[in-house]
């Protein structure tokens, strides 16, 4: 066929500086690849690993859309990212990365519903089948579990339970009764450990503490009749005293014997 009718033939090698002259078509225009030729080139392309650009093609397109809005894409387009991602398992040095971009970044309102709802019910990673549908079946477990009488709760008809403001007030008469509690006297039962252990020590287990890490603590509880007596105060760690909780001294320490 005429070269000038026509243009360049197919298999012709034509020299990147070949200036087209006008009437000159490539033979290529108005051709379509087929689906099936579009599928071999992309797996050829993902096999050779030459489907990513280079640092200087990279560097030159993230210049070229700074400050550019990208535009959205086709709801056909998201379709074929999802069915790519599907079952495909990030490696360990990706999660890293990602990571590592996702720290100290603050997700607008709208992205944490999303995000919230992508995870919930049989999508959310400890899901383990959802409670029974009998929920009384459900709701008896859970009570035997941990020891709630169904008498008591207020719920099925028991005792209101009893405000914060009297709890406040009763706490507050409690701390009357016990009498004041005087620098002195802290000074003196501080004195008394360092003298009796040679270093400031926990009284139940008996390990070392230091200032700032330790605590006062009442060996009968003020909520269970306990005063401020030098004589009802000991010095204890932070683990032992809100472990002890109102226990006295003799059923914690039966506790830790049983332990």
């Amino acid at each position: 066929m005429p070269r000038g009718i026509r243009g360049i033939q197919k298999g012709e090698h034509i020299s990147p500086k070949t200036e087209f002259k006008k009437g000159m078509v490539p033979w290529i225009k108005g051709k379509h690849h087929s689906e099936e030729t579009k599928k071999k080139a992309v797996d050829t392309r993902m096999l050779n690993n030459s489907y990513k650009h280079i640092e200087a093609t990279k560097k030159k397109i993230s210049e070229a859309l700074k400050g550019k809005k990208k535009p959205p894409f086709s709801y056909e387009h998201k379709r074929k990212i999802r069915e790519w991602h599907l079952g495909r398992k990030h490696s360990e040095e990706h999660r890293l990365k990602i990571s590592i971009g996702n720290k100290g970044r603050i997700f607008s309102e709208e992205t944490k519903k999303k995000i919230s709802e992508a995870h919930m019910g049989e999508k959310g990673v400890n899901w383990k089948g959802g409670i029974s549908k009998d929920i009384n079946k459900y709701n008896r477990k859970r009570r035997h579990r941990l020891g709630i009488s169904k008498r008591k709760s207020f719920k099925y008809g028991g005792p209101a339970p009893i405000p914060k403001r009297v709890l406040r007030k009763r706490y507050k008469a409690l701390k009357r009764a016990a009498g004041p509690l005087t620098i002195q006297t802290i000074q003196q039962v501080y004195e008394d450990n360092i003298k009796q252990h040679g270093t400031l020590t926990c009284i139940y287990c008996l390990n070392p503490t230091t200032f700032g890490k330790d605590t006062l603590e009442h060996k009968q509880p003020l909520s269970r009749g306990g005063t401020n007596k030098r004589d009802n105060l000991a010095i204890a760690c932070h683990k032992c005293n809100s472990s002890k909780g109102n226990k006295t001294e003799e059923e914690y320490r039966k506790g830790i014997l049983n332990q």
